[in-house]
């Protein structure tokens, strides 16, 4: 695979730019009124409470959760009782 090839920006690739969330946003207030928005929020908070199905609860708190407070961090590192990793770098020469 020749090196033109390997990563760089690739048509619709990566996350969504600013531009693109600020007009996201736009449309869902114009679709969706604040009290709508607000109906809909109560719903979830509501099945997250006490759905009926334990699965849906669980599925719309962690909605809420995640939206209230974000994803947990993941905790970047090894097992302690291993050695640190030793990056290498090779070099292939073909000749």
């Amino acid at each position: 695979m020749s090196m033109a090839k390997r990563g760089g920006a690739r048509p619709n690739a990566g996350r969504k730019s600013n531009k693109d969330l600020v007009e996201f946003r736009s449309l869902f207030d114009k679709v969706l009124s604040g009290t709508r928005q607000r109906a809909i929020l109560l719903r979830i908070a509501a099945i997250a409470e006490k759905g009926e199905n334990e699965s849906a609860a669980v599925r719309a708190a962690a909605l809420l959760w995640s939206y209230r407070y974000g994803l947990p961090s993941v905790a970047v590192g090894g097992d302690s009782d291993l050695p640190p990793v030793e990056i290498v770098h090779r070099v292939v020469v073909n000749g």
